[in-house]
């Protein structure tokens, strides 16, 4: 499974991929251009899990640069793509606006690694 993490936390991304499964292959994006970059290339991922928290980009300001991706991946990419935001934001704050912006799941860090694993494979799978 081919799997983009769009965060800025570069010691984050670098855990993330010492943790992931063998079977998992992920893809770090930085910020909002690399993931567009990578979005829009020849091998797409099978989710995304992203950040809210990057830096502005496509919006005015860090805090709502991960909702404009979120938007921009919903009206143009044709192929829909699942979509996990894992966010340092309370969930009870976030998670209905997340939702409503396309996302499919909403995660708080820090999170279970296996937790991770076990919800993306769902969201691939079709289980959701």
């Amino acid at each position: 499974m081919r799997v983009l993490y769009v965060d800025d936390d570069w010691n984050l991304a670098g855990d993330m991929m010492v943790l992931m499964p063998p079977e998992i292959a992920l893809v770090w994006a930085p910020d909002s251009r690399s993931a567009i970059e990578f979005l829009f290339g020849e091998e797409r991922p099978d989710v995304v899990i992203l950040d809210l928290d990057l830096p502005p980009y496509l919006s005015e300001d860090a805090e709502s640069e991960g909702l404009c991706l979120l938007d921009l991946m919903r009206s143009k990419i044709a192929v829909r793509v699942p979509v996990v935001v894992l966010s340092r934001l309370p969930k009870d704050a976030l998670e209905k606006t997340c939702i409503e912006h396309g996302a499919d799941a909403y995660l708080e860090k820090p999170c279970s690694v296996p937790d991770l694993v076990r919800l993306l494979k769902n969201l691939v799978e079709g289980g959701g």
